[in-house]
């Protein structure tokens, strides 16, 4: 917040009221060698904290540096608001599709024009695997464009990585707040447990992990596995391979 005082932040992946969040904390020093919280906050609808986790960048060229988070399927910065001391936040949605994972994210002001031009890195998870570089200038009428591409219709992609071994993630997209139910079967078509229970989600990607327990905790074996994501009439399933 460019008070002088040095700052550091921690994350990590949460829950907020049954939906996939980030939680931040923000500490700042208040003397020697010792830090006190400021404040914490979510990042709703996040996956897990990318390699990368935090950068740090003066974005808008004001002097005060601003955050900018690398997530699996999303970029998220927050940009420092001196009038209501706080931040502001902003989603950078670029996806040609949605099976792209986000490898890493860069700014750098090689052109000195005084701000930030922005690289983007994202690997291909279908195969065969690819990685592609994006680059983005700052428009200097408008500012730094960040679009919110919201989903057009309802669909579930491939779980990732896949096959898997301990832990994977699912990702779906809904075009509207709609109410769903996301539930994991074996090949007999016996439920295993039940990821999301008809419970209200916001329009936009999701990313739901699971761990490979079932209702009761207990682990699963290894095989086959279809998970079915379901909403009024709606509905789709896809299938994965648990090895262990």
């Amino acid at each position: 917040d460019g008070n002088g005082k040095i700052e550091f932040f921690l994350g990590g992946s949460s829950f907020y009221n049954g939906v996939p969040a980030t939680r931040i904390y923000w500490f700042e020093a208040d003397g020697d060698n010792n830090y006190v919280k400021r404040r914490s906050f979510f990042l709703l609808g996040t996956d897990v904290l990318g390699f990368d986790l935090l950068s740090v960048y003066d974005i808008n060229n004001d002097g005060i540096d601003d955050l900018v988070f690398s997530f699996s399927f999303s970029v998220v910065m927050l940009i420092w608001n001196e009038a209501n001391q706080e931040f502001d936040l902003y989603y950078f949605d670029q996806w040609e599709n949605i099976n792209q994972e986000i490898h890493s994210v860069s700014m750098y002001d090689i052109f000195n024009q005084g701000y930030p031009e922005l690289f983007i890195s994202v690997k291909d998870i279908a195969n065969p695997p690819r990685v592609k570089s994006f680059f983005y200038i700052r428009n200097p009428i408008t500012g730094i464009k960040i679009p919110i591409n919201l989903p057009n219709k309802f669909h579930l992609a491939q779980n990732y990585p896949n096959p898997f071994n301990i832990s994977t993630r699912i990702r779906f997209n809904l075009p509207k707040r709609e109410r769903i139910s996301l539930t994991i079967y074996d090949v007999t078509g016996k439920e295993v447990i039940s990821l999301i229970n008809k419970q209200m989600y916001a329009p936009g990607e999701h990313t739901i992990k699971w761990n490979g327990l079932t209702n009761n905790g207990k682990e699963v074996s290894s095989g086959i596995y279809l998970y079915l994501l379901q909403s009024g009439a709606s509905r789709e399933v896809c299938k994965m391979l648990l090895i262990k």
